[in-house]
């Protein structure tokens, strides 16, 4: 029998710098709070809402091992959203086409978790 999902499934990353995360993702990718606590020094965390997945920053020791791993979000207008960043230290590849229809770019975040936009586009 197939695993049957209900609700959002979390993206959760436990970060050093709880309040740098808490800028980039509210101020330059402009994300809405769904849900945030901060209980003491160490239990403090917020979720924000991407589609149908949820992102849990949690304030922590350790930053993320993100080698092997991005996240993957689909937005519209992914031109717009690369000019406003595009002079950021933080772009690790330009926006390009892609030949699966997508047209994206790879960002990281302050503690380095890599973070891929794309948006669909029609075949060239």
């Amino acid at each position: 029998m197939p695993l049957t999902f209900k609700g959002n499934s979390r993206f959760v990353i436990i970060v050093k710098d709880y309040d740098a995360c808490r800028c980039f993702y509210e101020e330059i990718i402009n994300l809405e709070i769904t849900q945030e606590w901060n209980r003491s020094a160490e239990d403090k965390g917020v979720v924000y809402t991407l589609g149908n997945i949820e992102l849990e920053i949690l304030q922590g020791q350790t930053n993320p091992n993100s080698e092997n791993t991005y996240l993957y979000i689909q937005i519209e207008n992914a031109d717009a959203f690369y000019a406003k960043i595009k002079t950021s230290e933080d772009i690790i590849t330009p926006i390009e086409n892609q030949t699966w229809n997508h047209r994206n770019f790879m960002i990281k975040d302050p503690v380095g978790t890599k973070l891929k936009f794309f948006e669909v586009i029609e075949k060239a």
